[in-house]
């Protein structure tokens, strides 16, 4: 459970994740409109929800493989998480010194690192719930902030906040998660600057993927 929320607090998620680490607590989804679909907090429960079920279903049938874990993330979390603007708002003023083909390899590992992250952190979930709190949205709304809480049997609530941008398909997508407090954005981007800094964004994309390489390998 300690890796679960210092995970959380360190990197995604992701995304995905929400879409990260969370279970969600049991509701009449089903029951839900089409229109109450687009609300950003039923989005993120929905796709939490689907996560992890399939998980325990997985865990059940004794198929917790990194190949059926990064099947669950791509088919149920990816699709709610705006993983370009995620890695274009990590990157920052870098972003503007890179070339196209560098960018573009550079969102895509990170897309992988999300992917691997999420996957590795399946081995931790035992059924831990959060809850998803409703927020106001207008048609002007552009970026709102969805508030959860996740519920430790042994410990206290920790406090999660997701960032999600309205795209200009019209779609809510998370970019961003806190918990308590600590942005994964601003946690990557402390952390990749420096390396961006003094040895390059090729340096920088060859340790992600070695990082990639070596939480594949663990699984």
């Amino acid at each position: 459970m300690n890796k679960l929320i210092q995970f959380t607090k360190g990197i995604l998620v992701s995304i995905t994740i929400a879409l990260s680490v969370l279970g969600v607590s049991q509701s009449a989804f089903a029951a839900t409109t089409q229109h109450e679909i687009k609300q950003p907090h039923l989005i993120v429960q929905q796709a939490a929800e689907a996560t992890f079920a399939k998980v325990l279903e997985a865990k059940q049938n004794e198929n917790g493989s990194q190949q059926a874990f990064n099947k669950i993330m791509e088919d149920e979390l990816l699709p709610i998480v705006s993983y370009q603007f995620a890695a274009y708002k990590v990157l920052g003023s870098h972003a503007r010194s890179m070339s196209k083909a560098e960018l573009n390899e550079f969102v895509e590992v990170f897309r992988e690192y999300l992917m691997s992250n999420f996957a590795s952190l399946m081995a931790e979930y035992d059924g831990q719930t959060v809850d998803f709190f409703p927020v106001e949205v207008s048609s002007q709304s552009k970026e709102v902030a969805v508030r959860g809480a996740l519920n430790n049997d042994n410990g206290p609530t920790t406090n999660l906040l997701f960032k999600m941008r309205k795209m200009r398909s019209g779609d809510w997508k998370v970019y961003d998660i806190l918990a308590e407090g600590i942005s994964m954005l601003d946690a990557k981007r402390m952390e990749f600057s420096p390396i961006i800094r003094t040895q390059g964004i090729a340096a920088l994309i060859k340790q992600i993927k070695d990082q990639n390489n070596s939480l594949t390998a663990s699984l």
